[in-house]
């Protein structure tokens, strides 16, 4: 869930450790499938402290981030306005979520309580095993 910050709603070690069980319940269900991952971009807003928040995900999801309300010193994804680097993150984001809607796989190895297998999507997508994401 990527680094929190003072706000209320950022991410936490307990959103995690909550996240993982949900994982570990659902991936042990006969003929489920399951996937996990954390979402890292941080936001500048608010001098960096909403970190990589809660609810910082659907602009990227649902392809977005070119919106001007989100942009700005008080606005989710901070000063910044929009970048190649944004614009790739999310494009990829939602291509992975259209994907999981479409046919069940989002393009990464599926979760278990063995592997743990979590995607860190960020500037750079890595697939990490264990309590490691």
């Amino acid at each position: 869930m990527g680094q929190g910050g003072d706000f209320p709603g950022a991410s936490s070690s307990a959103a995690v450790a909550g996240s993982r069980a949900l994982a570990d319940a659902h991936s042990t269900l006969p003929g489920s499938r399951t996937f996990a991952y954390t979402f890292g971009r941080r936001s500048a807003a608010f001098d960096g402290r909403l970190g990589a928040c809660h609810c910082m995900e659907p602009p990227f999801v649902f392809d977005r981030t070119d919106l001007p309300a989100l942009h700005g010193e008080r606005a989710l994804l901070g000063p910044d306005l929009p970048d190649r680097a944004i614009a790739g993150l999310a494009a990829r984001t939602h291509a992975a979520w259209v994907a999981f809607a479409t046919n069940g796989d989002p393009g990464w190895q599926p979760y278990d309580t063995d592997a743990q297998a979590t995607m860190h999507i960020d500037g750079t997508w890595r697939l990490h095993h264990g309590n490691r994401a």
